[in-house]
């Protein structure tokens, strides 16, 4: 007997992450789900990957007046209305919201009586979403969270990011993998090479602590080698190899004719789309090990390196055409790139989606394979995540937060012997800030 399905008459993708949109939504449209998806967004630094493109309402059956009211819409920062609210009791099965939104997961919450799935891209270390939530004051967060508890799901687009995250989203998290967007796909095996250049990616590298210390970083360690660097650039950067925003078509050819990549990321849960559509297109990418790039590359890991003086050579001998060498990076990425195809996260959205279809006593799958009760919160949450409870007072978490910061600036500070201990970003930001004055190199970090 066939095992009865169930697809969403219609989903509310609450997402403006433009690769991501690209990657997923066709593959939900696939499986036969009308998608929306969101078009506005603040306008911030923090939204860069973001993008309202109007051509996504194409073969909407939303009332147009409906359409326009949400399209128009910013659910990151405004409370949900009583119309917004409506529309998407009406019109929608399933809403999906980002991790990285706190007020949109409590109005979202609050004001939507389907299944709200929270997609969690992964975050740098030692930031989690849990910590995202319920570290800082949100007002109501928590209790629209315990409320609405099971009809609430934590979608991790890796297994790593899972253990990492308090109890209270591990409970309700499974993994469901994410796949490349369509235009990496259309770029497969295009790779040319002859750009004897390195390719890198660094947005905003004028204007986000964070990001400038990837690209002077990156200059230290390999500018003597040629390099392009891609990326938006909201302020400019005085750099003839920073290309800034480029249109789809300049950007695919970065992919198709320059030589080898660099990624730099040593993030155990947080993973770059550009390393993989690189690897896609059967450019060589020479990477750090300690990264989630290193779990998915299970051939010979011939482009991993353990430090940047071997990322160095190997990126020197692929610009020299060391054939080999350029061989063995691309036959053992090929491993990474096939765990990224959409029928793999098509199958996996699909067996998801089967759990909400009743069975034959008439129960629903979803609703019995995950514990619907809130777990009892432990005293160590108090300090890392406060407003986990929802009845905290502000005052006194804040209180709280501030001695449990202190308390680990001092631990810190006595392990390393030093006022200024690494691993404390505020400290780190500061003494970048400090040494960039004085020439001194940077503090390794990762980019958000």
């Amino acid at each position: 007997m066939t095992p009865p399905t169930w697809r969403p008459r219609r989903i509310a993708w609450l997402l403006t992450h433009a690769s991501l949109r690209s990657a997923e939504v066709p593959v939900l449209r696939s499986l036969g789900c009308e998608v929306w998806v969101q078009k506005a967004f603040p306008d911030a630094p923090g939204y860069r990957s973001c993008s309202a493109d109007p051509r996504w309402d194409e073969g909407s059956t939303l009332p147009p007046d409906a359409l326009a009211d949400l399209n128009a819409f910013d659910f990151y920062t405004r409370p949900i209305t009583p119309r917004i609210a409506g529309l998407l009791a009406e019109h929608f099965d399933l809403a999906v919201i980002d991790g990285n939104a706190p007020v949109k997961t409590r109005e979202v919450l609050t004001h939507f009586p389907g299944p709200v799935l929270m997609r969690a891209f992964g975050m740098e270390d030692p930031v989690s979403y849990s910590r995202l939530h319920f570290a800082e004051f949100h007002p109501g967060l928590a209790r629209a969270l315990l409320d609405n508890y099971g009809r609430f799901w934590f979608g991790a687009f890796y297994p790593e990011v899972i253990p990492h995250e308090n109890e209270l989203l591990r409970r309700r998290a499974f993994h469901l993998p994410i796949c490349l967007p369509e235009g990496a796909w259309r770029r497969e095996g295009t790779w040319e090479g002859g750009d004897g250049r390195v390719f890198f990616v660094c947005p905003s590298a004028n204007d986000d602590v964070h990001c400038h210390a990837i690209y002077a970083n990156f200059k230290h360690a390999f500018g003597d080698l040629p390099h392009v660097i891609a990326g938006r650039q909201d302020v400019p950067v005085n750099d003839p190899n920073v290309t800034g925003f480029l249109p789809g078509d300049e950007y695919g050819k970065l992919f198709r004719r320059v030589q080898v990549m660099y990624y730099h990321s040593q993030e155990p849960r947080h993973l770059h789309y550009h390393p993989l559509e690189a690897m896609t297109s059967g450019m060589p990418v020479v990477y750090l090990r300690g990264g989630l790039l290193e779990k998915y590359d299970t051939g010979s890991q011939a482009g991993a390196c353990a430090d940047e003086a071997e990322a160095h050579e190997k990126l020197r001998r692929v610009l020299a055409g060391d054939r080999p060498l350029i061989a063995a990076i691309r036959a053992s990425q090929r491993t990474a790139v096939d765990k990224w195809r959409p029928e793999t996260a098509r199958t996996a959205w699909g067996r998801w989606l089967d759990l909400f279809a009743p069975d034959a006593s008439g129960a629903v799958p979803a609703r019995q394979l995950w514990d619907d009760r809130p777990p009892p919160r432990m005293r160590a949450d108090a300090w890392e995540m406060p407003y986990l409870d929802p009845n905290a007072s502000h005052a006194a978490a804040f209180v709280r937060k501030v001695l449990r910061a202190g308390w680990r600036y001092l631990e810190a500070a006595a392990a390393e012997r030093t006022l200024l201990p690494r691993r404390i970003r505020r400290i780190e930001r500061f003494r970048d800030a400090v040494g960039r004055l004085f020439g001194v190199r940077p503090t390794r970090r990762e980019a958000a």
